[in-house]
């Protein structure tokens, strides 16, 4: 009895949502018997929730839609904008779990939000700048997507489900660096949050086992899991917060402390102006 109320109030709210639609029946959802949402003739039914796809000619359209239910603050990052792609992927974080955000591609950002069909609302986590975002393909169809920001996998449903979204992430890349005539080598000048390895039992270091008394420690600059003596230092690093000091491993502090010293890595930090 539960699920059917449940399933009823998706389809009701689905009909709501649809004839609120600015742009007709082009996109207008309609209830489908398979729980799926329907987007009329103009493309085939998409499943908001459970399917990733694409939207092409519909891109403007679909993104016109989202930014009506959007927060005041984040409506700028669909307005005047074009949805590229859109799904809901597995999301791994640094401590082992996971989670399903629903994923959307735009032509500036990559955006991990959380979409409630019933209340018509769109949850923003977190809005990546596309230009400076890195992807690379993982074992078992994932993807690893770098940014300056949060470096994190993702996990898709079938190999050519990757490989869609990997082509997708790279043409936004490509072409968003070009709309703003970014050097070719834009990408090296990126410091890209680093991936913790939170699996690892003794430092990667000094090969100390880790223990009650022996804590573990991640480096912010290169990732990699240390015990205490072996990131006594903390750093100020400007992609990360530039309010706040980060602890970082000892041959990171001496790399960055040797690059601020030639003048390179900001002014404030480790060592005053070092």
């Amino acid at each position: 009895m539960g699920r059917e109320i449940f399933e009823t109030s998706i389809r009701r709210s689905s009909q709501d949502f649809g004839n609120e639609s600015p742009v007709g029946n082009s996109y207008a959802p309609t209830p489908q018997d398979n729980g799926t949402v329907g987007t009329g003739s103009a493309v085939p039914a998409v499943n908001l929730f459970d399917a990733s796809f694409d939207v092409h000619e519909m891109g403007m359209e679909r993104a016109a839609e989202l930014a009506r239910y959007s927060e005041e603050a984040h409506k700028h990052l669909f307005e005047n904008n074009r949805i590229i792609k859109e799904g809901k992927v597995t999301k791994y974080n640094r401590t082992g779990g996971s989670d399903k955000p629903h994923f959307i591609l735009t032509t500036t950002h990559l955006l991990m939000v959380e979409l409630t069909l019933v209340a018509r609302t769109i949850k923003f986590r977190q809005a990546f700048k596309i230009t400076d975002v890195k992807v690379g393909l993982q074992p078992n169809h994932k993807l690893r997507i770098e940014t300056v920001v949060k470096s994190f996998d993702i996990g898709l449903d079938s190999d050519s489900e990757c490989w869609s979204w990997k082509e997708a992430l790279i043409d936004a890349i490509t072409s968003a660096r070009l709309a703003e005539n970014l050097p070719a080598n834009y990408e090296k000048s990126l410091a890209f949050s680093a991936m913790w390895d939170a699996n690892t039992p003794r430092c990667q270091l000094c090969q100390r086992d880790f223990s009650l008394l022996v804590r573990r420690h991640h480096c912010r600059n290169c990732g990699k899991c240390v015990c205490g003596t072996c990131a006594f230092s903390k750093v100020r690093m400007d992609q990360v917060d530039e309010n706040k000091l980060q602890r970082v491993c000892n041959v990171c502090a001496d790399e960055l402390k040797a690059a601020r010293s030639m003048g390179y890595g900001g002014n404030g930090g480790y060592g005053a102006a070092a």
